[in-house]
């Protein structure tokens, strides 16, 4: 007969037993919830009962499927060049701070703009015009900046609104959150159309040519130099209105002489050309001339060496650049130069072959560009395998068993495979292999619990022949 009596439990101590006599009793709570240890906590029975128990809505969807489209709208395969990533943060952070001048009903002014945005020029807002030029209106409007008496011209930035929900907010005077993911999307894909003329440029430029729909795009080809791009072409802001452009020290100099009475004319001071417009002067103001003159020409010799230091070409950035060119032109003949070594290394191969390889290359490379993004993170999962097989046939040989559970299985597999991967995405993976090689991995359920079992007959060489040859079938790169 066997007893009912728990050998494994440990008897409390004596002593423990006769002080428990004698403390007070405890009062338990009427509401109280009954302990749960954490082990059956995070237990499957516990967490099935707990959905059991507690009812969803039918017509609540779940966040997962609410927020499907922000999760899945980028496209990880695509990169930008740097530049272009530089540029789609500038427009973040111009967004940021016009939504928050917009919120609060101010004039938006350059000025303003760029102190809070580091390192903001003309030029950015010009290349985010090219991009996105429904994102702002610009304009020259005459506006008093505190400290200043007079009025003067300054680029007024405003934010366009185009759907019907941002001209709701438009009403309101508010920019809100959803309206600057949206703008800042928009214009992310607008650079990743740009990205993508480029490359369609390149393609065509192939032996053979390829040609492949932008829709269809999923990531770039592996010969294409990304950050290779040109630079984004600044769209003309609005300018002041009668404003005067000067592209020398030579103009400036000149409208500033033409402003004063002592025209300048390259001398040092006290010369007998200028001289006489001194003298001949009445004598109550000939001291002051002669003053404002000497202060006005050691202004043009000063404004003049600094014109010649800025506008002056340094001999070392001159040497700099020519040794450049010299690289360059090394460079292209070095170029030319391997194309008919390369045209005589093929000499002899029939054209019709050298057609068919590249016809093959070609429709190879054009599968790898429209590859979908599962199938290529199936392919990864194919790498795997072969040494999956090779610690589950490990694993029931120190086992010395020959059916596992597969809790204790994926256990084992988790703690020795070279990456770091959960037991759900193990058992995935198991799911794999035993479609890949049908009749090796058996599973079976008993008492709603899985087993897993490994077909004797089935020889591990013969396994690991097939899994190979898979993989290099599927291979992910060209």
């Amino acid at each position: 007969m066997i007893s009912s009596v728990d050998n494994t439990k440990v008897p409390d101590s004596p002593s423990l037993l006769r002080r428990s006599v004698f403390l007070s009793p405890t009062k338990s709570a009427p509401n109280s919830l009954p302990y749960i240890s954490p082990k059956k906590l995070f237990s499957d029975s516990f967490n099935s009962a707990l959905e059991k128990s507690s009812p969803t809505s039918p017509n609540k969807q779940g966040a997962y499927e609410r927020f499907y489209a922000l999760a899945c709208s980028g496209k990880p395969a695509f990169t930008l060049p740097f530049s272009y990533r530089s540029l789609a943060e500038t427009f973040r952070a111009v967004d940021t701070v016009v939504s928050i001048m917009q919120n609060r009903n101010e004039t938006i002014i350059f000025s303003k703009l760029r102190s809070s945005v580091q390192q903001l020029s003309k030029n950015h807002l010009g290349q985010i015009a090219s991009v996105f030029p429904e994102a702002y209106s610009f304009s020259q409007e005459k506006i008093r900046i505190l400290g200043n008496q007079n009025d003067s011209y300054e680029l007024v930035i405003k934010p366009v609104f185009e759907n019907k929900e941002e001209e709701k907010e438009k009403a309101k005077g508010l920019m809100t959150p959803s309206i600057l993911l949206d703008r800042k999307r928009r214009f992310y894909n607008a650079l990743l159309d740009i990205v993508k003329t480029h490359h369609e440029d390149f393609l065509k430029t192939l032996q053979p040519p390829l040609k492949v729909p932008k829709d269809k795009l999923t990531r770039w080809h592996p010969a294409f130099d990304v950050e290779s791009c040109p630079e984004i072409s600044a769209e003309n802001l609005p300018q002041p209105p009668n404003i005067e452009k000067y592209s020398t020290a030579k103009d400036v100099l000149s409208l500033y002489v033409g402003k004063t009475d002592v025209p300048y004319s390259g001398t040092t001071a006290g010369t007998s050309r200028n001289e006489p417009r001194l003298y001949n002067a009445d004598p109550q103001e000939r001291k002051p001339k002669a003053r404002k003159w000497r202060s006005e020409s050691a202004f043009f010799f000063f404004f003049s060496d600094k014109a010649r230091d800025i506008f002056g070409v340094n001999p070392r950035m001159e040497k700099a650049l020519e040794r450049l060119s010299e690289n360059n032109v090394t460079n292209t003949t070095a170029t030319s130069k391997s194309i008919p070594a390369l045209a005589n290394a093929l000499k002899g191969i029939p054209k019709s072959l050298l057609e068919k390889v590249r016809a093959r290359q070609a429709a190879k490379a054009v599968e790898l560009l429209t590859r979908n993004p599962e199938e290529n993170k199936r392919r990864y999962e194919l790498t795997r395998l072969p040494e999956l097989a090779r610690l589950l046939r490990n694993i029931f040989v120190t086992e010395k068993k020959n059916i596992i559970a597969k809790p204790l299985l994926l256990t084992k597999l988790c703690e020795s495979f070279r990456e770091i991967m959960d037991q759900s995405e193990m058992a995935h993976h198991i799911e794999l292999l035993r479609d890949t090689v049908p009749g090796w991995i058996i599973i079976s359920v008993v008492d709603n619990k899985e087993f897993v079992k490994l077909c004797k007959e089935t020889n591990l060489t013969v396994v690991l022949g097939k899994l190979n040859q898979l993989v290099a079938k599927n291979s992910i790169s060209f």
